[in-house]
């Protein structure tokens, strides 16, 4: 019997481990310049960009999935503001370069160009809380959703148009 229950409490620890710690080592790694978080599987396994709206949707995604495994360092107390500044920028530049990948022709490039805005303006509201400079935000969750919501949108579109 307490072999059954060492083995019980061991696959909770273990599914937990998996389940929380795993998603927030691979944010810390990324935090730090690890690793790369990049969502590959999205892009039907291809290693090669084909047309605009490949890079487009590849560097939308790179800059969405960098806010989404960075954000949460800021979510607690007082934040250090060379620390946001700093993280700010990075996706700040990521989704610039996005914006500027995704000017090819089509929906899917639109509808990720769209996305980036509202990542940017994500970014802009957060950057008011964190300085201090506005005391409302919105619901940060639900805008980075729209963001997500956006890109799949934009990949479904892309899946539908022919490579130009």
């Amino acid at each position: 019997m307490a072999k059954i229950v060492r083995l019980i409490i061991l696959i909770v620890v273990a599914f937990v481990a998996y389940d929380y710690g795993w998603p927030w080592l691979q944010a810390e790694l990324a935090q730090k310049g690890k690793i790369k978080t990049t969502v590959l599987s999205d892009f039907d396994g291809d290693d090669v960009m084909d047309s605009g709206v490949d890079r487009c949707l590849l560097l939308a995604s790179d800059a969405n999935e960098a806010f989404g495994a960075g954000i949460g360092q800021f979510s607690g107390g007082q934040p250090n503001r060379g620390d946001w500044m700093s993280f700010a920028g990075r996706v700040q530049k990521q989704a610039a370069r996005a914006a500027s990948a995704c000017s090819c022709p089509g929906d899917g490039c639109g509808l990720a160009a769209e996305a980036m805005v509202e990542l940017e303006s994500l970014i802009q509201e957060t950057d008011g809380l964190v300085r201090g400079s506005t005391d409302t935000f919105s619901n940060p969750a639900n805008r980075h959703e729209k963001v997500y919501d956006l890109l799949a949108r934009a990949r479904r579109a892309a899946d539908n148009e022919p490579n130009l």
